[in-house]
């Protein structure tokens, strides 16, 4: 075990951030019209030498820091922290008590809710065809077998740190490899800290892979490191690709600097005084700056990547020399990597992009990082708009292709598709031009391909739909494109997407409420979960839907369903913003979610999940409701807790811990079968009885609440 204590800075750099370049910062409105992004210079260019990079952080960073527009700290995504943080190499934990495994195997079964299909997304439950259940409890990787399901049992599990929380897992069964990739602080590796570090941490992201060809004997034989904190993953067959972001520590130098400093305070003094000498100050800044900058290794600046062998020392991969892919224009220095790996941890390698990008999508072929100007804006009159990166990913490193421009802003990977080499995109403006003193507010869909020059043109596009309405939920679906905007009716909006240059809204059916995640049933229905018509009423709840799209200009809502929990309390689901939490089984047609229903009766409280039979004849039929309370109850409210905080159990807030998370369907024997995971842990039950659990786990590493004693044991 391992310990260092990290003291802490509470002051601010007084120093300027602003989100435009020293060329488009102006602050008067010219010629009355909005400023349109400048797409030339954000086409993407790799550095060829470190003095390219050095001049580039140089004009960024002076650009910064005479804007005089917001304060930033020294290190904006940092952790400080005054307490020991302890770290511990991956260990097995006291050995399971049944740890035999069943001969059986699903004959069919659910697994990540992904939205393409062979691009499998970062969740937090995997699972393989011998009803083996790969999950992270809190810091420990467990692996439960359902196999039958009246023996739910674990059979492993592996302390992986005592810092950091868990984002989830990747599953490659074909090469029986799992990938758990964990968040912490690089407070916790004393021997990989900088100087810089002794005061502020930066985030960390560390992917655990494992062996599990023997799943009662998972085995860590390497682990990856890197500064930053996780965006996005996908796995595409055995290969694992990482989106991180990272802003680079300030260096001291520039914020001890006495010459330095005393420049910073005469420009402040200048511009209050609307002073003559603006532009000497600026160029005096920019030459101090740089004279600064040449003490220092320029490669500093980059997010630092590490790999670590069974029982060895972390090993730094360097960075391929100031090789960083930038835009042709200042802008704050934020940093994205887009790291490859395979699902063994061999072949790794790292992309790293000047970018600020949020939102990713991913295609089997390509990845999209997408940049919304309000989240790096150009101008102080930028109009909304999207800048969209695309970059081929495969067996080595990302390589950039192109990248382009569209109205709007998208806050969501459905809102993207990429499909015969088109890319499709859905977006909502909502923009104020001071021009004409008019908001607007509408939506956009637009079809993009890539050319020979990098870019990325709209050859097709909608505009201007749901006006006053901003999107909800969107899918593509090949040729076909559905989009659902809200302002106080649902409109379900399909386009016939068959020519790419030339896009058709041909239906739109309005009905109340608002559908927050769309699932295809089959070529002809649509199954959608959202807010029922009386979402602002007394009783707000969820609602199903099945759409009848076959004929796109006359789509039909078939079937609606909303759960009735009573007037006591409210209920509402993960699942309508949170697609892996949507658990479809085509096989039984069965849909589970978890759900919530918070009560002011505790009898009447569920933390837990239902299931529905989905029939596009017959509609919706409850099958029941698995509560996992009373496994929260179990782990909370027992001696010590209950004397030491008895209004942990007296006002349920025990029913916290109880949290639904997932579940996975399986077909055994011609008879279905459903498995429910929450954070206390996991119940079988027969999707016939579903109400009754036929086995069950209970997960032996608790989370801790805000409501939890510190000493208290468990």
């Amino acid at each position: 075990m391992k310990t260092v204590t990290i003291s802490v800075v509470t002051g601010w750099l007084l120093l300027a951030l602003t989100g435009c370049g020293s060329d488009t910062n102006n602050t008067t409105l010219p010629s009355g019209q909005l400023i349109t992004t400048p797409t030339a210079q954000l086409a993407l260019q790799s550095n060829t030498s470190c003095e390219a990079l050095r001049e580039y952080v140089v004009d960024t960073i002076t650009d910064r820091y005479i804007a005089g527009a917001y304060p930033i700290p020294i290190c904006p995504d940092c952790r400080t922290v005054e307490e020991d943080i302890v770290l511990e190499d991956a260990v097995p934990t006291s050995a399971p008590t049944d740890a035999s495994t069943d001969s059986a195997t699903f004959d069919d079964f659910t697994q990540t809710n992904s939205q393409e299909a062979g691009v499998d997304e970062l969740d937090l439950v995997e699972t393989d065809v011998n009803g083996n259940f790969y999950l992270v409890d809190g810091t420990t990787l467990v692996i439960a077998n359902g196999l039958p399901p009246e023996n739910l049992r674990e059979i492993a599990a592996i302390g992986l740190t005592d810092t950091g929380y868990a984002h989830g897992l990747l599953l490659d069964a074909s090469r029986q490899r799992l990938v758990v990739v964990m968040s912490g602080s690089i407070a916790a590796y004393p021997e990989l800290a900088s100087v810089s570090q002794d005061y502020w941490s930066p985030p960390s992201v560390e992917l655990f892979f494992v062996d599990v060809s023997d799943p009662t004997n998972p085995v860590v034989d390497k682990q990856l490191l890197l500064e930053g904190y996780q965006i996005a993953a996908r796995r595409i067959d055995s290969r694992v690709h990482l989106v991180s972001h990272f802003t680079p520590v300030t260096p001291a130098i520039l914020y001890t600097d006495a010459e330095l400093l005393d420049l910073l305070e005469r420009y402040r003094d200048a511009v209050a005084s609307n002073a003559g000498e603006l532009a000497l100050l600026e160029q005096q800044l920019r030459e101090r700056i740089d004279e600064l900058l040449l003490q220092i290794d320029i490669n500093e600046l980059l997010p630092q990547l590490w790999q670590k062998q069974a029982g060895g020392e972390y090993v730094s991969i360097p960075n391929p020399s100031c090789d960083v892919n930038r835009p042709d224009v200042s802008v704050y220095l934020a940093l994205t990597s887009i790291t490859s790996v395979d699902s063994d941890g061999a072949n790794v390698n790292n992309l790293i992009v000047v970018n600020n990008a949020w939102n990713v999508y991913a295609s089997e072929n390509n990845l999209y990082l997408i940049q919304p100007s309000s989240g790096w804006w150009w101008d102080p009159w930028q109009r909304e708009q999207t800048a969209i990166y695309k970059f081929m990913i495969g067996a080595g490193a990302a390589e950039y292709r192109a990248m382009g421009v569209v109205d709007g802003s998208a806050w969501s990977s459905f809102q993207f598709s990429e499909f015969k080499d088109y890319l499709r995109v859905a977006t909502t403006r909502n923009e104020y031009d001071p021009a004409t003193d008019v908001w607007t507010q509408d939506n956009h869909l637009f079809v993009l391909a890539g050319n020979l020059a990098g870019t990325l043109d709209i050859v097709g596009g909608v505009n201007g739909f749901g006006v006053d309405e901003r999107i909800f939920s969107a899918r593509f679906l090949g040729d076909r494109g559905f989009v659902v905007t809200f302002r106080q009716i649902d409109p379900l909006f399909a386009f016939d997407l068959s020519d790419p240059n030339n896009p058709q809204l041909v239906g739109e059916l309005e009905i109340p409420g608002v559908s927050t995640y769309i699932h295809p049933l089959d070529d002809n229905h649509l199954l959608t979960i959202g807010f029922s018509g009386d979402m602002l009423g007394l009783n707000p709840g969820f609602q199903l839907q099945i759409f009848n799209v076959q004929d796109l200009a006359s789509p039909e809502q078939v079937h609606e369903f909303t759960p009735d929990f009573g007037a006591d309390g409210f209920a509402w689901t993960s699942a309508m913003y949170d697609h892996l939490a949507f658990n479809y089984f085509d096989a039984a047609k069965v849909l589970t979610i978890p759900v919530q229903h918070y009560a002011y009766s505790l009898d009447q409280h569920l933390s837990g999940f239902a299931a529905f039979s989905v029939d596009v004849e017959a509609g919706f039929t409850e099958l029941g409701r698995l509560d996992h309370s009373d496994l929260a109850r179990d782990i909370y409210c027992t001696d010590p807790l209950a004397a030491t905080d008895g209004s942990v159990c007296e006002y349920g807030l025990y029913l916290e811990a109880a949290n639904p998370l997932r579940s996975v369907s399986a077909l055994v024997d011609d008879q279905t079968y459903i498995y429910t995971f929450s954070n206390v842990g996991i119940k079988a039950s027969n999707a016939n009885d579903f109400g009754t659990a036929l086995s069950d786990l209970p997960l032996d590493y608790p989370y801790f609440y805000w409501w939890w004693p510190v000493d208290a044991p468990l």
